[in-house]
């Protein structure tokens, strides 16, 4: 007697966010042990892209493999990649918080110092600059930083996982709405 079991989606889209959130943290404590998180620009946005719309890929097709029997309509596409994605935001939002406090607390520090002197650089007077920055301090605290860091990732996966879901839907030809259309 052969013992089957099967993943559940919610097990599959558990599997594929910890995955996603482990190869971005994976990223980002590799770029900042050589000292690139902020040198590497539009490569380090590139990666991070790659890393997320493959994650959201491969889970959204083993959804559809794995529980979906092999279909899948756009929605449910929509539906497992949000979910992968929200997992790993949330998960990464945490990591965020952990690292801004008690990896590199100097962090914060070092992106207001560089938004102080692009506006020095851009020429703006100095009430300008210390209105803006009095803004960005209220608005880079630990909490602030993590919580804006992971929803601006959610948002932005979202609209991958938007396009990902038009590519990965399979609709089921037997299905009863399909009826719909005759």
């Amino acid at each position: 007697m052969a013992l089957t079991t099967e993943n559940t989606k919610w097990q599959i889209i558990a599997k594929f966010g910890l995955i996603n959130a482990l190869l971005l943290i994976a990223l980002n404590l590799v770029l900042y042990i050589i000292n690139a998180q902020t040198s590497l620009g539009y490569l380090n946005s590139i990666l991070v892209f790659m890393i997320v719309i493959s994650t959201s890929y491969f889970g959204i097709i083993a959804c559809r493999n794995e529980y979906y029997n092999g279909f899948l309509t756009y929605g449910q596409g929509v539906g497992a990649g949000f979910f992968i994605n929200a997992l790993a935001c949330f998960l990464l939002s945490f990591y965020t918080y952990i690292f801004v406090v008690f990896i590199d607390p100097d962090y914060l520090n070092n992106i207001l110092s560089q938004s102080k002197k692009m506006m020095i650089e851009r020429g703006d007077s100095e009430e300008i600059i210390a209105t803006s920055m009095g803004w960005v301090k209220k608005f880079t605290t630990p909490f602030y930083f993590s919580l804006f860091a992971g929803l601006g990732n959610l948002f932005s996966s979202f609209i991958g996982v938007l396009l990902l879901s038009i590519f990965t839907r399979k609709e089921d030809p037997n299905s009863h709405y399909n009826s719909l259309n005759n």
